[in-house]
This record gives C-alpha cells, structure tokens and sequence, in this order.
C-alpha cells in the first residue's frame, strides 16, 4: 500500500513538473510573439518619430509595471540595491544598444534584423570565460566561431561590410554584454529590480536629449507607442516566467523561432521576403546556437571542467 501511494506521489510530481515545463514553453512563445511585434511596431513607427522618442517609450511602461508588482508581492525593500553602480553600467549599456537596435530597424527587415541578433548567445559564451569565469571547451568554441561565420555570411562581404549590420552587431555585443552583468546582479538582486532600474536609466538617459527630438504624437500614435511599451513589457515579463517553469536547456533554443514570426511579419506588412543570404546565415547562426546550447546543457548535467 505504501508502495502504491509512493508510486501515485512520483506520478504526480512527474505530471506537475512535465505541465510546468509545458507552460514555461508557451509562455517563451508568448514572449517571442511580444518581442517581434514590438520591434514591427517600432520599424512601423521609425519613420515618424525619432530614435531617442522610440527609446523613451519603449522602457518607459515597464517602470511603474515593476513597482506594481513589487508592491503586490510586498517587497518594495528590494529596491534598495547593493550593486548601484553595476546596474548605472548595464542601463548605460543596454540604453546604447537599444538605440542602436532602434536606428537600425530603418534600414533593415525584420527578418535580417532578428537574424543578426541571434549572434547573443555566441556573444554570451564568449564573455562568460572573461567575465564569469566560466570554462568553455573546445567544441563550444568551434560553435561561437562557426556562429560568428554565418553572422559574415549576413553581412554580404562580397559587396562590402554593410555599416548598418555593423552597428546591429555591436546592439548585440552591448545586448551580450547586459545578459552577462545581469548574471552577476542575479545573485543578489530579483528579477523585477534589476528590471526596474535598467527601465529607469535608460528612460532617463533618453530624457536628457528627448527635448530636441520630441514630436507630439497624436490621439491614434499616443496609443500605438503605449502599445509598443506593452509589448515590450510582455516580452520580459513572459520571458521571466518562462526561466521560472522551465529549464533554460528547455526555452533558450526557442528564440530561434522568433525569425518565424518575424519572416511572416515582414511578408504580410511590408511584401519583403527574405532573400537566401539571410536565411543562409541565419541558418549557420541558428545551427551553431544550438550546439552551442546543447554542450552547454550537457556540461551542466556532467558538473565538470571543459567539454
């Protein structure tokens, strides 16, 4: 009879953990819907407000978002952070690349956008070794550079270095770059604060200079930059959740999929379709990705040094 109840109790656990795995993939899917539709939102604007006006909205919802939510959970004492300067360097980042990001989308397609920042986890590995001191082996390696070659196959070099996927990849070296020090803030501050404050400065890096670029939005575009700040705001807060249920082996390969919605968005609003160097090197990057992921979730699993 024990027997049979422990049985019936590994059942359960098992049946629980395998339907919050199931909701931790749903809702990374979620976040990547929210995360293509806001930058659609912000090529469908670009030609009508400024970078800096973009960048301002863009952050500006997630603020009072995450004091809402602290308040709920009755932990506003988290605000007062340890790490004042670390999160000072990662705002002024993550400002800097946004920027980038946003200037970059009006010139480029969706598809060849998200195709380029799929460099990141490349990137991520890469700044780990120096940064966190995390061991990298070999084979790990050979993924980041088989990446980095698919991101030279995007970049058309047979016509030249085009200097607006340039500035994309240094957006992504800054986005790299914010994931890495995010780590470390990770260990002493929750996810909400460390939400907060990257919101915080880059808003108000963007408010120093807003005054020279305001243009006043009417009653219809009030409403559609609100929504891009949703959007925005969703794709962090799913993708949040989705760390939470479901193990990062689990939902990192999923970003990937974005390149999907961002192909079909492209096609359906602006009649672009991919050419075959795009989905060449987005091919090469998303293979190399992969693998890269993959070692990394088998190293974990090993708990040993190299791959």
């Amino acid at each position: 009879m024990i027997e049979k109840n422990q049985a019936k109790d590994d059942h359960d656990v098992t049946n629980t953990a395998s339907t919050s795995v199931l909701y931790g993939i749903g809702l990374m899917l979620l976040s990547e819907v929210f995360w293509v539709a806001m930058n659609a939102m912000i090529k469908f604007l670009r030609d009508d407000f400024s970078t800096i006006q973009l960048l301002f909205f863009r952050n500006l919802i997630p603020i009072p978002a995450m004091l809402i939510l602290l308040m709920v959970m009755g932990n506003l004492p988290a605000l007062k952070t340890s790490k004042p300067l670390t999160h000072l360097l990662v705002g002024f980042i993550g400002a800097s690349g946004m920027f980038a990001l946003i200037y970059s989308l009006n010139f480029l397609s969706l598809s060849q956008t998200v195709s380029v920042t799929y460099a990141a986890p490349l990137m991520i590995t890469a700044l780990s070794v120096p940064m966190l001191r995390e061991k990298v082996g070999f084979k790990r390696w050979a993924g980041v550079i088989v990446g980095f070659m698919g991101v030279l196959v995007l970049t058309k070099p047979q016509s030249g270095f085009d200097p607006i996927i340039l500035l994309l990849l240094a957006s992504t070296f800054s986005f790299a770059l914010v994931v890495v020090l995010r780590r470390r803030l990770s260990k002493t501050d929750e996810s909400a604060v460390i939400v907060f404050y990257f919101s915080l400065i880059v808003v108000t890096c963007a408010s120093v200079i807003l005054p020279w670029y305001w243009r006043q939005p009417t009653s219809t575009e009030w409403i559609l930059l609100l929504v891009m700040g949703i959007f925005a705001l969703g794709a962090q807060f799913f993708m949040m959740q989705a760390i939470k249920l479901a193990p990062v082996s689990v939902i990192a390969p999923l970003l990937y999929i974005s390149l999907v919605f961002a192909v079909t968005v492209d096609v359906v609003f602006w009649g672009i379709v991919p050419d075959q160097t795009t989905l060449l090197g987005a091919g090469i990057i998303i293979a190399a990705g992969l693998y890269v992921i993959y070692r990394e979730g088998s190293q974990r699993k090993r708990s040993r040094g190299g791959d």
